[in-house]
């Protein structure tokens, strides 16, 4: 029900985010597919990763996060009509120089999505 409310509304299932803490930036990718959604994020992260000059912290600032299209749900204390749920915290995606973090909760949910093995990054 709430894939056809969302096509009705002409709204995306996924909202996919890269925050760059630095220069306060976000880009946003919207899609159907928590596949595309995931690898968006993760070349988004990789490529801001690449050309950051912040080494203040291990992550340099840069976060991923992929919402979830949503009926109703409460955040910041108010009532949200169908609109993207922020993900919680532990389930942001970040990079560090020796790992590339994506919660068990967005990959177990990939699996289910996708009918043939996975290759994420091309």
């Amino acid at each position: 029900m709430k894939t056809y409310i969302a096509k009705l509304l002409k709204k995306k299932k996924y909202k996919a985010e890269v925050y760059i803490h630095d220069g306060d930036f976000t880009a946003e990718y919207y899609s159907d597919a928590l596949n595309e959604s995931l690898s968006w994020t993760l070349a988004g992260i990789s490529e801001s990763y690449a050309t950051s000059s912040n080494t203040k912290s291990l992550t340099r600032g840069i976060y991923g996060k992929i919402s979830k299209f949503s009926l109703i749900h409460i955040a910041d204390g108010k009532i949200k009509i169908c609109e993207h749920k922020l993900p919680s915290t532990s389930d942001y995606l970040f990079m560090t120089d020796a790992m590339v973090y994506v919660p068990d909760s967005i990959m177990n949910e990939v699996r289910k999505e996708l009918p043939v093995p996975m290759q994420m990054l091309k």
